[in-house]
């Protein structure tokens, strides 16, 4: 497979995959382990542009509410940092070599 295409981010100075990944209230609705395996196979294709869209909650659920759905994509993207069991060695603890480029958080 050739490598995806990067581009310049805007006048930023990054150079980042054509093709990005963004969510809105998708990780909170699936299974963790099927959005490890969504990022995972994104970064594998090289796409390392990565977006995740921060709302409030409205199930009344959340541990906090508003920020929630980047304290998930934090967690399914620090667990999908490594390969998956299957394609890893016992001891291999490696992570992926693509750079992940994250945008500044505006307050």
């Amino acid at each position: 497979m050739s490598a995806l295409a990067h581009r310049p981010l805007g006048t930023s100075g990054l150079e980042v995959s054509v093709f990005a990944l963004g969510s809105w209230r998708t990780y909170e609705r699936i299974p963790r382990e099927a959005g490890v395996a969504v990022l995972q196979q994104a970064r594998a294709s090289g796409i390392d542009f990565l977006e995740v869209a921060r709302y409030n909650d409205e199930s009344g659920t959340a541990p906090i509410p508003t920020g929630y759905s980047e304290v998930v994509f934090g967690e399914v993207f620090a667990a999908s940092s490594s390969p998956p069991p299957s394609s890893a060695p016992a001891s291999s603890a490696s992570t992926s070599s693509t750079p992940i480029h994250r945008r500044p958080t505006c307050r």
